[in-house]
């Protein structure tokens, strides 16, 4: 994850590094990914955005992005997810 001013983004890559691929990468529904989880049986990805205040899911690959939730009064600028 990276919070680039520019260009924010989810990537993934091999365990050597090799082989970077973008996974997620849009300014409009957020900015700073910082929390993130796999859910291996659903195979998605599960990150929270301090930006936009929100928790949002993609495929490993980044499809099918959904938005989970998003400015509820107890989810106040999440940093973490499990």
């Amino acid at each position: 994850m990276d919070w680039d001013a520019n260009f924010p983004r989810i990537e993934s890559a091999s365990m050597s590094g090799a082989g970077r691929k973008i996974i997620y990468k849009d300014m409009d529904t957020g900015a700073w990914p910082n929390g993130l989880t796999v859910d291996h049986f659903e195979k998605r990805i599960v990150w929270t955005d301090a930006r936009s205040d929100a928790i949002y899911s993609a495929l490993y690959d980044g499809t099918d992005m959904i938005e989970i939730i998003r400015g509820h009064e107890y989810l106040s600028h999440p940093f973490a997810v499990s």
